[in-house]
């Protein structure tokens, strides 16, 4: 009996560390917009030069921010003109 813990305790840590708890990879987080979770790419300076990755992105202070003509507005709408580009 004792020779079949080992095992059950090995499989049962192996599914535990295998699920995540964030399904996005490192530089994403996880939001959740219209009722749909979208990992999106963190927001740093510079990002907004990186068209393949969209134009959505994820700030720890305005949640989704999203870069717009040479512009960051929050997700309403509203300019944010506290974040910086790489032409600033």
């Amino acid at each position: 009996m004792k020779n079949n813990i080992i095992p059950f305790y090995m499989t049962a840590l192996s599914i535990i560390v295998s699920c995540s708890s964030d399904p996005c990879k490192d530089g994403y987080t996880e939001v959740k917009e219209n009722g749909q979770s979208l990992c999106l790419p963190d927001y740093v300076v510079g990002i907004e030069q990186e068209p393949a990755i969209g134009n959505k992105f994820y700030h720890r202070t305005y949640g989704i921010v999203v870069y717009e003509d040479g512009k960051w507005f929050d997700q309403f709408g509203v300019e944010l003109t506290g974040l910086k580009t790489l032409s600033e």
